[in-house]
């Protein structure tokens, strides 16, 4: 459930505003979830896409029963967010995470996964985006494939037709990434945030379309 925009601007004062990607006046590409969708924020301190994300999938709240629901989850501590559910503390790659992910969610399906998720820098540029590329193929399998034990679903059953937004610095594993990620969405683009300095690494691949 997308709105027709293909991108959306940003103009409302937002609480917390990470540099790298979204402030006031940030012209995001991106086709938003309109009122009604499901979306997991992962990595998700300090919340910043969180809020934005709720108030489009709540928008239309008052008018129908068609809520929207936002989950969040990072490893670190975040201050409570209006009409998000958060999971803190929490490390991604953990069993125990991916149980209170599934409790949370119940039976719904997920329209949009984002992900800012990055490993602490180390200074070592090829060490740090191997292990931001390996964040986002662990993602990749909790969207896309089957969980274990005897469970048909994925951990974050990310819908058909589905998208997903992660963050990687540029590296030499980028095209072997995006080749994966092709083999899951229909289309996948390379988003440079307006933001971000002409020499920064961060980029985001946008995948659209899960098959």
């Amino acid at each position: 459930m997308y709105c027709r925009q293909e991108s959306i601007l940003i103009e409302r004062e937002l609480t917390n505003v990470p540099l790298s990607f979204l402030c006031s006046n940030v012209f995001i590409p991106l086709r938003f979830p309109c009122s009604g969708s499901v979306v997991v924020d992962v990595g998700c301190a300090p919340g910043s896409w969180c809020q934005v994300a709720n108030e489009f999938v709540n928008q239309h709240k008052y008018d129908n029963n068609d809520d929207g629901y936002v989950l969040g989850i990072d490893l670190q501590p975040i201050l409570p967010l209006s009409g998000v559910d958060l999971i803190q503390l929490a490390d991604v790659r953990s069993p125990k995470t991916h149980r209170m992910i599934k409790e949370r969610l119940k039976d719904r399906s997920v329209d949009v996964v984002l992900s800012d998720m990055a490993p602490n820098p180390s200074g070592d540029k090829a060490l740090d985006h191997d292990r931001i590329v390996s964040l986002c193929e662990e993602l990749i399998r909790l969207c896309c494939d089957s969980a274990t034990n005897n469970d048909d679903k994925p951990i974050i059953p990310l819908k058909r037709g589905g998208t997903l937004l992660c963050k990687i610095w540029d590296g030499q594993r980028k095209s072997e990434l995006i080749e994966l990620l092709k083999t899951k969405f229909t289309n996948v683009a390379n988003i440079k945030p307006n933001a971000s300095r002409d020499h920064s690494a961060e980029l985001y691949l946008l995948a659209r379309n899960r098959k």
